[in-house]
């Protein structure tokens, strides 16, 4: 029995060392109730138990966590935490991970593959399932990225892009669709841009906008009410190839000139449409239909 604890107090001595030779200063390890002081005293601390240390001149104790809380996978050198059984390098399970700096252009997520295969590349994957192994939906979202801004005390989500279900999964294929939202300045969230299963490409249309000498588009597709003649479009927030197409509801004039450079004046009745692209500085007539 005194051998084994000589043995023992000489591993203690030896990874006491390992310590002190890492930057350690002031360490206690506890053999079973009482502290061992090994390097520069201290205060200390009279309750250490077997599985704790102490680490700093004040005597604060620290627990060695319970290998459901983390854990690490010797054989797979695997670092788990939540679990005890990790499937991954890093594995963390029932929470979310936080990253936060002060500094400029930090934290970082970076994914870097190095290899000479062409369609090789590291990459984020979100996975979806109901009830542990039950296949998904149509409409199931399955993964989600989002970009938050901080206003009144809090983070608030600001744009977001989303994978979702389009349709009913067969065997090895899950449908899937690719949307796009924004906020906007009065809070109201809305899908701007979709791209469904098929690949089809589709823009959402916008409230409806009333005539005035100077209307600002809502969508990509919107309505025009009422019959006040229009002359301008703004383009705050317009980036250059942006394309519209407004539907009339009444009868009006959309007149050719300032930056609605148009085959002329055009008189409207109720459901005609007109199509313009922006360049930049100008709204360029794309097609008219009188309907």
């Amino acid at each position: 029995m005194k051998t084994s604890s000589r043995i023992f107090r000489v591993l203690v001595f030896l990874f006491i060392l390992l310590l002190v030779a890492l930057g350690l200063r002031r360490v206690w390890i506890g053999e079973s109730s009482a502290p061992m002081v090994v390097y520069q005293g201290g205060t200390g601390n009279s309750a250490i138990s077997s599985g704790q240390f102490v680490v700093g001149s004040g005597g604060e104790v620290m627990t060695k966590p319970a290998t459901s809380s983390l854990f690490w996978d010797n054989t797979n050198t695997r670092l788990a935490v939540g679990t005890a059984s990790p499937t991954e390098r890093l594995h963390v399970s029932g929470g979310n991970v936080l990253a936060d700096s002060t500094t400029d252009f930090n934290p970082q997520l970076q994914v870097r593959h190095i290899g000479s295969t062409a369609g090789s590349a590291g990459y984020v994957l979100f996975g979806r399932a109901r009830a542990g192994t039950t296949d998904v939906v149509n409409g199931d979202f399955m993964g989600t990225f989002i970009g938050q801004g901080f206003s009144s005390g809090a983070y608030r989500n600001s744009a977001w892009f989303y994978f979702a279900v389009d349709g009913t999964p067969s065997g090895s294929s899950v449908p899937g669709a690719i949307n796009f939202t924004t906020v906007n300045s009065s809070g109201t969230a809305g899908v701007r841009f979709r791209i469904n299963s098929t690949g089809v490409a589709n823009f959402y249309s916008g409230a409806a906008v009333a005539s005035a000498s100077s209307i600002t588009p809502t969508g990509n597709v919107f309505h025009v009410t009422g019959t006040t003649t229009i002359t301008s479009i703004t383009s705050t927030g317009i980036t250059a190839g942006t394309t519209i197409t407004m539907i009339f509801d009444g009868a009006l004039t959309f007149t050719d000139g300032g930056n609605l450079r148009l085959n002329g004046n055009f008189v409207t009745t109720a459901d005609d449409t007109i199509t313009l692209v922006y360049d930049g500085s100008n709204w360029f007539e794309v097609a008219r239909s009188v309907n």
